[in-house]
């Protein structure tokens, strides 16, 4: 049984050689990524631009008192999980439980602020809420093709106040290049 399951293997082997080699073509397809190089903004008055890390573009802080705000730009490609699952992750990350009637008022209240280059980002103020902790939040979402862009500034709500039209300037100066 052996050497019958050799001699076919040998001659399937065989019956291989004598055929011509196919000469194949294949095309190249680059799809370009979307790429959050290419954004470009404007720093406020007041503020100072920072290193990003893994997740960040950008961190910036306030000149006056460093530690009062964190504001950052960060992107994700695709929907990024979609706004609801973002609004819930910002809302777990200040302690507060997320509720549909909380949901609700948030995307409700959203304020609609232009890009510079006329895309629109909505921004979603937290300050209102009350968490475990004295922290807070600002966060906008602007979407672009195949790209979501977050800009969050966290502190306390205070801080958030005082730096409010700083974020709001950053927000219309950010561009793609």
């Amino acid at each position: 049984m052996k050497c019958i399951t050799i001699f076919a293997l040998s001659l399937l082997c065989l019956a291989g050689c004598s055929q011509a080699p196919q000469e194949r073509h294949y095309k190249e397809i680059v799809i370009d990524a979307p790429s959050a190089n290419s954004l470009v903004w404007q720093v406020p008055a007041g503020w100072v631009q920072g290193a990003g890390d893994q997740m960040r573009l950008v961190t910036f802080y306030s000149v006056n008192d460093p530690r009062a705000i964190d504001c950052s730009i960060t992107t994700l490609t695709g929907e990024a999980g979609g706004l609801d699952a973002n609004l819930e992750r910002w809302l777990g990350q200040l302690g507060i439980s997320s509720t549909d009637e909380i949901l609700n008022g948030l995307e409700q209240s959203a304020q609609s602020v232009t890009s510079a280059d006329g895309h629109e980002i909505k921004v979603f103020d937290l300050t209102h809420l009350q968490g475990i902790s004295n922290k807070s939040m600002l966060a906008a979402v602007m979407n672009l093709e195949g790209l979501t862009v977050f800009i969050k500034m966290t502190g306390v709500k205070d801080a958030l106040d005082a730096n409010r039209e700083n974020y709001l300037q950053l927000l219309s100066s950010i561009k793609q290049e």
